[in-house]
């Protein structure tokens, strides 16, 4: 029997998802944690970050509304030649449904991350 994906072996469920920007890597990461940038990714955050690597990532608690606990979030800026990745990553997550609310509203905030980023260049 073949194990659901997000499934972890402690019962608990995650979700990522990336997405690469044509963009140099200080302006992603200077865009993120602007004011502009934090109101696009942050709204369910903590942003008491538990962890902050200065230009690699952090970690913080995250809950969306309506859930009963809060999960583990993780945002890594990655640097590319000529192009920057934005990963995150959602942990400890109690069933597939909290899955599936996490990829719908990740999927939906990175676009927004790049088309404000779009709009700095243009």
């Amino acid at each position: 029997m073949t194990k659901p994906v997000g499934l972890t072996k402690n019962n608990t469920w995650q979700y990522g998802i990336r997405r690469t920007v044509p963009m140099p890597f200080h302006q992603v990461w200077n865009f993120l944690f602007s004011k502009k940038g934090l109101s696009l990714w942050a709204r369910h955050a903590n942003t008491q970050f538990s962890t902050y690597i200065d230009r690699s990532h952090i970690r913080t608690k995250w809950q969306l509304p309506g859930w009963s606990q809060p999960v583990i979030l993780q945002l890594r800026v990655l640097a590319g030649n000529q192009k920057t990745t934005i990963a995150i990553h959602v942990e400890k997550m109690l069933h597939q449904q909290q899955r599936e609310e996490a990829r719908k509203y990740w999927e939906t905030t990175l676009l927004y991350i790049q088309n404000a980023l779009k709009t700095q260049v243009e």
